[in-house]
């Protein structure tokens, strides 16, 4: 700053210094207590007194003037005057920029000696993520509201508060993105959380499936993961375990070639196929009391041992395996009568010893003795929208059954 100016900051800040102390003492009264004196002025009956200021109030104004000399005197304010402690905006900002270097020093020479590309899918790179949408989606899937914080971690950025919000389920649990050495890729996405509905057939058609399934009462358990990074062609690659549960409710009709069917549950090809072939026993419709099937996610494939279907006409058990990628499956379905209702004597078999390990499961399911779980096999091939259901026999069932390592492989 030239002279000048500096000189003319310098005398106009000490002339106002000494200005307002002028004001303040030669406006302070004598008396400290407040009197009946007036200055004259009245209007509308009320008059204006002359008492003095409290003490407090006049203490307070002369702490604030030695205030702004005691700091025009330690920092800079003056014109050229660089103050008594030497401080500037310039060091300021160069001692944070030098304890910032220190602290994360060992973070960037790592990644200064990392490739471009290699950085840009490396999850550690990456900061904080918070993401609150008010009706989230991917592609034609909508989840509602959506709700979660990915944290930085030393892996990569995980969180254990995702959550979505939609009218008729939600979505909780805990997903990430992470470095994982024992993956080709050399990262991984997890998934870890509960669906649970209150209308099945809305929540279909929210995650743009057939609805296939009326009822009130859904809840799937997700523990899954796929390497690489949240993409939407992950399916190929998925690996976890699925676990589902309905309540009450009713399979609805699925017109074949429809599109949009929710695979895994591979029970709602049934009812056309069942109608035709027991239509004494399904004339009312094909409602149930529970589905549950467990299933085991394997590079894109998911096998399971007891997909079950409790209803009061006939139970169905169902393995095999569900391609999820590919969208086809390869199941055997067992359909087994209950009391009092009958099953055609076509197709109709026993239970032999080749598949009696995997018939368990569903003996203990159904609470049927082993020896009765009679009943007419089918077997399911062929892509999700419109499979072929065709009566099968045990040796179809143990094969499924050994597809799905529920038993031992059969010679």
């Amino acid at each position: 700053m030239a002279s000048f100016w500096s000189m003319w900051i310098i005398v106009l800040t000490a002339v106002t210094f000494v200005g307002i102390t002028w004001i303040l003492f030669a406006n302070r009264k004598g008396e400290k207590r407040a009197t009946d004196k007036t200055t004259g002025h009245e209007y509308d009956g009320i008059q204006e007194l002359d008492n003095p200021l409290p003490a407090w109030w006049f203490y307070m104004f002369v702490l604030t003037i030695v205030w702004g000399v005691g700091y025009l005197i330690l920092y800079p304010g003056m014109g050229n005057f660089p103050g008594v402690l030497g401080w500037t905006q310039i060091d300021q900002h160069d001692r944070k920029v030098a304890a910032a270097d220190e602290k994360f020093r060992a973070m960037r020479d790592r990644y200064m000696a990392l490739p471009i590309e290699e950085i840009a899918v490396d999850p550690r790179t990456l900061p904080e993520i918070r993401i609150n949408a008010k009706d989230f989606s991917l592609g034609d899937r909508f989840f509602g509201e959506l709700d979660i914080d990915l944290k930085k971690t030393a892996n990569g950025l995980e969180s254990d508060d995702l959550s979505t919000v939609d009218e008729s389920f939600t979505l909780t649990g805990a997903a990430g993105w992470i470095v994982d050495v024992y993956e080709e890729s050399g990262q991984r996405t997890f998934v870890n959380a509960k669906l649970q509905s209150t209308n099945i057939g809305q929540t279909m058609l929210r995650l743009n499936y057939q609805p296939g399934i009326a009822g009130d009462d859904l809840e799937v358990d997700v523990d899954v993961s796929w390497a690489g990074s949240p993409r939407q062609d992950f399916l190929g690659s998925l690996n976890g375990t699925v676990q589902a549960r309905l309540g009450k409710g009713q399979l609805e009709d699925v017109d074949p070639g429809a599109g949009r069917v929710f695979g895994l549950m591979s029970v709602v090809a049934l009812p056309r196929r069942l109608s035709l072939d027991f239509r004494d026993v399904f004339d009312s419709g094909f409602s149930f009391d529970q589905i549950t099937g467990d299933f085991r996610l394997v590079n894109g494939e998911a096998f399971t041992c007891d997909l079950t279907l409790i209803s009061p006409a006939a139970d169905v058990g169902i393995v095999g395996r569900a391609g999820l990628a590919s969208r086809d499956y390869s199941q055997t379905a067992l359909v087994s009568a209950n009391v009092g209702n009958t099953l055609p004597v076509a197709g109709y078999v026993i239970a032999g010893p080749q598949v009696a390990a995997a018939l368990l499961i569903f003996s203990q399911i159904f609470k049927k003795p082993l020896k009765e779980m009679g009943g007419v096999y089918y077997g399911i091939d062929g892509s999700w929208d419109d499979p072929a259901i065709d009566v099968a026999d045990e040796a179809r069932f143990a094969s499924n059954s050994s597809l799905a390592g529920c038993i031992e492989a059969t010679e």
